[in-house]
């Protein structure tokens, strides 16, 4: 059998691809390129245009799409080649992280030298990368039609998928590293709070991107010289929920009261854990990527979605995403 020591390298390499697959998703959307391949073609997409003509061709067929049409008419085919290129290397790294599973599966299985409950592991990650991959063609879809830009819902279950697929071989990790228990500040029941409340902040941050809710209201803590502004309030044309999700100041505002708690929240944690920095090292790093990431998150704000300022932001979620499932294995290895 294949020992754990090989199984935790291989996914931690996962990992590393993984989230270097959620930075070019990130430049992806910052650079507005995906939309650029209007087709999905799992095997004979994996060869780019070659000649002009093939290029002219892709191009050609582009121009039938809402985007071009309402939004990028005067683009030249120097241009389109930029856009193309994040979208076709996107889907081209999403395709190795597969093969990076698969390939190494098939030999163990060949070999006989992966356990059932392994395999099932292998399996549930190959499974998230596959749901990966029908999310991100789901995402595309909806800008292809009338629209000519990505529905911000489908763009938060995208992203979503994507921090559960690292999370799940993130955990799997933690398991095969056979990490000793350590004491650690928070309780469990605020650790799975403080998460909970994380992720409805990405959540909102993912509206706030899909429906580019960055590019207004530019100051801060002010928007529209008040803390309160009167653009937050309901508006009967969507009505309650549909406010909540789709009016873009409501869902700025909410990304910005939910930050402004959790690092309030981070700064007292960060105060108790600096206290014995080496007994809560965890802690402490998972608040100061916390701090980090509101002080990124209010520069993405100032500068208008500053295309390295706001790709840092969202890599940096996945960072603190992926210390909490760290704090969260050890709570509950310690109420064993």
């Amino acid at each position: 059998m294949i020992s754990d020591s090989s199984f935790s390298k291989w996914y931690a390499y996962g990992i590393a691809l993984m989230i270097v697959m959620i930075a070019i998703g990130g430049i992806t959307r910052l650079t507005d390129s995906g939309l650029s391949m209007v087709d999905w073609e799992p095997v004979a997409g994996i060869l780019p245009p070659i000649t002009n003509n093939h290029w002219e061709e892709e191009f050609n067929h582009y121009k039938q799409y809402p985007e071009y049409k309402e939004i990028n008419l005067d683009m030249t085919l120097a241009e389109f080649k930029i856009i193309f290129f994040w979208e076709y290397l996107h889907r081209m790294v999403g395709r190795i992280i597969g093969l990076f599973f698969i390939i190494p599966l098939v030999y163990m299985l060949f070999k006989k030298r992966i356990s059932k409950n392994d395999l099932k592991v292998v399996l549930t990650i190959i499974l998230l990368i596959i749901s990966q991959g029908l999310l991100g063609w789901y995402m595309v879809m909806s800008g292809l039609s009338q629209n000519p830009f990505v529905d911000h819902i489908r763009l938060m279950l995208h992203f979503m998928m994507a921090m559960i697929l690292v999370s799940y071989t993130y955990l799997q990790y933690l398991k095969k590293c056979n990490l000793n228990s350590k004491k650690l500040l928070m309780s469990h029941k605020s650790t799975l709070l403080f998460f909970i409340i994380v992720l409805i902040q990405i959540i909102f941050g993912t509206f706030t991107a899909g429906l580019k809710a960055g590019y207004i209201f530019n100051t801060y803590p002010l928007m529209n010289n008040s803390f309160f502004p009167y653009e937050i309030l309901y508006n009967s044309s969507l009505g309650v929920f549909n406010s909540l999700i789709n009016n873009l100041p409501t869902v700025q505002y909410i990304h910005r009261t939910i930050g402004l708690i959790i690092l309030l929240w981070a700064i007292y944690m960060f105060s108790q854990a600096y206290k014995e920095k080496d007994e809560y090292l965890d802690e402490l790093r998972l608040s100061f990527l916390i701090i980090i990431q509101f002080l990124l998150g209010v520069l993405t704000l100032l500068t208008s979605v500053n295309i390295y300022i706001a790709l840092l932001h969202q890599v940096n979620a996945t960072f603190i995403i992926i210390l909490f499932i760290k704090l969260i294995y050890f709570k509950k290895s310690n109420s064993k």
